[in-house]
């Protein structure tokens, strides 16, 4: 089986989908012996990936665009062309979109297609003007023409096949992301003016569906009825548009309402977040798939979740809020202030290695392949 790869997401190490793409493929690789592998990008991988590529199976072709800023043009003109040249029998599209009319440029190409959100809709803000119009008119005919679709999630699963009910849904299957393990090197975040254990934190990126504005504003109140509060952590990379609170919020104009911000910590740094937090709040109005939640929960800590489907779908036990009631997070943050914490659920931490998740879709494109009657 020859099968070829959208690299792009590992030249770009910081991106959710190289999470995802390289938390899989290291496993996929030592898993389908017989495979060889054709990482396909428009940029160098990162070296943060130079584990994934030391295979004698594993072959990477970088061909540069003309209009570097228009990756949308290098994925319809060059990668039909670069896959073709690769000889696959297989193509495992990782970025939600696969080239237009790929079956009929590449007869007998059987495709994979990774899609794990559709932010032209729930959150448009996240997306440029390019990315948002691709995948509003062109991700109903990726769904039509691959081969196998794969979701991280029950409950986004759920959504697609509502939003695109011509899609087959016996084609589209959850695969759930693995959880990387906690950093050996632990390390306090140097502009964090406390070491304490009592404080509570969020962990994402700064963009408006995380719905830090609804948090902030619950914790100003119940700091007016317990001046003893302990602070908010914040901590997340900037998203793409920042703007009011949030851009407030990174300039550190709340430290003096106990509100802080780490800006994108590091996993040492991270790990020395979770570890001595109190408790963890995640209040988004929308995720495809909140691996900080699992984070958390990994490092044994009590969460408050959003009360959204996917929070349900992962921690089925855990303490939810609706994500728009500023009064019931108010709640949670003065209940869990100086009080004996009951214990969190443990944690099922072989339910979400990575190897554990890549053998459900090894499965997958040995069925795929299968099919093509190779």
């Amino acid at each position: 089986m020859r099968i070829a790869v959208d690299a792009r997401p590992l030249s770009n190490p910081g991106s959710r989908d190289a999470r995802y793409v390289a938390g899989m493929f290291g496993n996929l690789v030592s898993s389908l012996p017989d495979a060889e592998w054709v990482l396909l990008s428009n940029k160098a991988i990162s070296p943060d990936f130079a584990s994934l590529l030391t295979s004698g199976r594993v072959e990477i072709r970088i061909e540069s665009s003309f209009l570097p800023h228009l990756p949308a043009v290098w994925m319809q003109r060059a990668l039909p062309r670069m896959v073709e040249k690769a000889e696959a029998q297989v193509f495992w599209g990782t970025t939600g979109l696969l080239p237009r009319n790929i079956k009929k440029k590449l007869p007998g190409i059987k495709t994979i297609l990774n899609v794990n959100d559709v932010s032209f809709r729930t959150a448009p803000e996240e997306l440029k003007f390019i990315p948002r119009m691709e995948q509003k008119y062109f991700l109903e005919e990726s769904l039509q023409s691959a081969d196998r679709v794969l979701c991280q999630s029950q409950s986004f699963r759920d959504e697609l096949t509502g939003l695109y009910p011509s899609i087959p849904a016996e084609k589209i299957k959850v695969i759930y992301p693995g959880v990387n393990p906690p950093a050996r090197k632990v390390s306090h975040p140097l502009d964090l003016p406390f070491f304490s254990e009592h404080f509570y934190l969020s962990v994402g990126t700064i963009e408006k569906r995380k719905n830090y504005k609804v948090l902030m504003e619950a914790y100003r109140r119940a700091r007016r009825e317990n001046p003893y509060l302990y602070p908010l952590l914040i901590a997340g990379k900037k998203g793409k548009e920042v703007r009011e609170e949030l851009a407030d919020l990174i300039e550190g104009a709340y430290r003096p309402d106990g509100i802080y911000y780490i800006e994108a910590p590091t996993d040492g740094q991270l790990t020395w977040l979770y570890e001595s937090c109190r408790v963890a709040f995640f209040p988004s109005l929308h995720e495809s798939f909140p691996l900080r939640v699992l984070e958390s929960l990994m490092h044994g800590k009590p969460a408050v979740l959003s009360d959204i489907p996917i929070m349900r779908e992962i921690h089925p036990h855990g303490r939810f809020a609706s994500p728009t009631d500023v009064e019931a997070w108010k709640s949670f943050l003065l209940q869990m202030h100086g009080k004996e914490l009951p214990k969190q659920a443990t944690f099922q931490s072989k339910k979400w290695q990575w190897d554990k998740r890549s053998d459900e879709l090894v499965k997958e494109f040995k069925e795929v392949f299968k099919a093509s009657g190779s």
